[in-house]
């Protein structure tokens, strides 16, 4: 017995055998459970944080979400930087892909010149002048 619904993304009517199907396609079944789970925060194991968000009970970060939105996959041995280093700042403008190795080169030169701002300021203060 066929089943008829309209797609709960794009209203596209849709005959199916299935009665638990409410989408046309795979695409329309993820684009609508991405706008239907807001992100939320949480924290890494590095101490900062991104947001992530919940699709078909796979976690995800957006940041990477958008930039396959957007460009497609990203390859193997390459990660998606906040240039800004504002790691919720999620504008597409705010990304950029980058190698892995060249990420993390980047990210210890800028913890090399925080500790030496440090160490100018005074030792066991941070630059907002507390201990730490």
């Amino acid at each position: 017995m066929a089943n008829t619904f309209n797609c709960k993304e794009c209203r596209k009517e849709v005959t199916t055998k299935d009665k638990r199907n409410k989408f046309c396609s795979h695409k329309c079944d993820t684009t609508w459970r991405w706008k239907n789970n807001p992100p939320i925060k949480i924290q890494t194991r590095m101490k900062e944080e991104y947001e992530i968000i919940r699709i078909n009970g796979r976690y995800s970060k957006v940041h990477r979400k958008i930039w396959e939105e957007t460009f497609g996959e990203i390859p193997e041995g390459y990660v998606v930087h906040h240039r800004n280093g504002i790691k919720i700042d999620n504008r597409i403008e705010n990304l950029e892909l980058m190698k892995r190795s060249k990420h993390q080169k980047l990210h210890n030169l800028i913890q090399i010149q925080t500790d030496s701002n440090r160490k100018f300021w005074g030792k066991n203060k941070n630059l907002a002048g507390g201990e730490y």
